[in-house]
């Protein structure tokens, strides 16, 4: 027979091991969804293609002068949004007429990621009758990423976006 003053538990050690457990579940909760993350291709990383799309746009390929980042040539402008037109290698532009048949290559995207790029409103732009898009719309049950840019076409003020799904 047991004697009073032994006894199997005391109140302390109930919670140090109700605190571990409830850490060790809690711990559980937060990293088994992170560890299966990579396996559901849910977009995490088209923020970062967008906006470096965006800034590659705007800062180099359809620039005037890579010294004035923003400031967009009419001629290259109009040699990427013009599919069948001008060349863009007569204009001194970042790509060639090759790269813009394949966005994806252009922009260093993987193959299974689509983009759209605009400026303004398609028939706001004045650039020779040019709609001023690339790429195919988003699905309308996806989700989409989109990095935007303020950029000048002959002193106006224009909104360069890129759209990534």
């Amino acid at each position: 027979m047991r004697e009073r003053g032994e006894r199997a538990q005391t109140g302390i050690d109930f919670l140090v091991g109700a605190t571990v457990f409830l850490i060790a579940v809690g711990f559980v909760f937060a990293f088994v969804p992170s560890m299966f993350a990579p396996f559901g291709g849910s977009g995490v990383n088209d923020a970062l293609i967008a906006d470096r799309s965006a800034a590659y746009l705007a800062e180099y390929a359809l620039v005037e002068d890579p010294a004035n980042p923003g400031v967009l040539s009419t001629a290259c402008t109009a040699a990427f949004f013009d599919e069948d037109g001008v060349r863009a290698e007569n204009h001194g532009c970042d790509f060639d007429h090759a790269q813009i048949d394949d966005l994806t290559a252009l922009l260093g995207l993987q193959e299974w990621k689509n983009a759209q790029i605009t400026i303004g409103e398609p028939d706001e732009v004045p650039t020779e009758n040019i709609t001023m898009q690339r790429g195919d719309d988003p699905p309308s049950a996806g989700s989409d990423t989109v990095s935007q840019r303020v950029v000048s076409i002959e002193g106006e003020t224009y909104e360069l976006r890129v759209r990534v799904w």
